[in-house]
């Protein structure tokens, strides 16, 4: 469990989740044992990309 959990962070949250990987970066620094994750800016081009062929995506 541990190694699958580093690896989605790592993967995630540093690499392209920016508002994400500000937090993960804040948390370390307080001692903060977090990990949330927002939308990652690949998942948010694919959006635009859909929106580009007017089709309206919402998240639930």
């Amino acid at each position: 469990y541990g190694a699958s959990y580093i690896l989605k962070e790592m993967l995630t949250i540093k690499s392209d989740d920016i508002f994400g990987r500000i937090k993960i970066y804040k948390n370390i620094i307080n001692g903060i044992q977090s990990c949330d994750s927002g939308i990652p800016e690949s998942f948010q081009i694919l959006l635009k990309e859909i929106q580009a062929l007017c089709l309206d995506i919402k998240f639930l």
